[in-house]
């Protein structure tokens, strides 16, 4: 994994250096496009009252945290990224935050709990890393982020539905993507495909989670015995 993280870094660093403090500096066109897909984002689990922690994997320059605080919701925001200088803006924007530097996947996070993850864009460039090897990396990814969350996470990939495609860049079966969310991690899935970006989001829980959230005793057998 660490060949792929050293590639990411090259690929991120460079293009941030060149774009900076904008949208295009994390691979986002524009505005409007990376305001959509952070909608899409926390749609299940974002309510103006909630005070939910949210860790944000391969955060940038935190414009998730700004885009909250627009919004006006109380989420307690924290993020990880590889590219030191991304993280040195953002500290700059926001010192009052708490962004780590570092691959999630190598590190131990076994005393880090937070109630949902989230990851936005991050999986759309693999480089020139194999695709099977992308698809190991993105499923370990999700796999630990799931390992880290109380309530659970929120991703979004490229979709394969789409009118073209650009050889450079991943794109993942939805159902693929579902599967390996049951098989791997919960049934409880939402994959939303109704927006006009040529992605889709997923966001899974925590059966836990959602036993404590639906209390009727005429719904508990649908729960497996936690």
């Amino acid at each position: 994994m660490s060949k792929i993280i050293d590639s990411q870094l090259s690929v991120y660093q460079g293009h941030f250096k060149e774009h900076g403090d904008t949208p295009e500096g994390t691979y986002n066109q524009n505005d409007a496009l990376q305001h959509l897909r952070f909608e899409r984002l926390i749609k299940q689990f974002a309510e103006a009252d909630s005070d939910y922690t949210v860790h944000d994997i391969g955060c940038g320059i935190c414009d998730l945290y700004q885009y909250f605080k627009d919004k006006g919701l109380s989420l307690k925001y924290s993020g990880t990224d590889i590219v030191p200088e991304m993280k040195d803006l953002a500290l700059k924007k926001y010192p009052e935050l708490d962004v780590k530097i570092r691959d999630i996947i190598e590190v131990d996070t076994s005393q880090e709990q937070y109630d949902f993850l989230v990851l936005a864009g991050t999986f759309n460039m693999p480089d020139d890393c194999p695709r099977e090897y992308w698809t190991e990396f993105s499923n370990a990814m999700i796999t630990k982020m799931f390992s880290m969350a109380r309530v659970g996470i929120s991703f979004n990939f490229l979709t394969g539905f789409a009118d073209f495609y650009h050889p450079d860049m991943y794109y993942r079966d939805p159902k693929e993507m579902m599967e390996f969310c049951v098989e791997n991690l919960s049934r409880h899935v939402v994959v939303d495909h109704a927006y006009p970006l040529y992605e889709y989001t997923v966001t899974v829980f925590k059966e836990e989670y959602l036993r404590e959230r639906y209390t009727d005793p005429r719904l508990q057998k649908y729960f497996k015995n936690l």
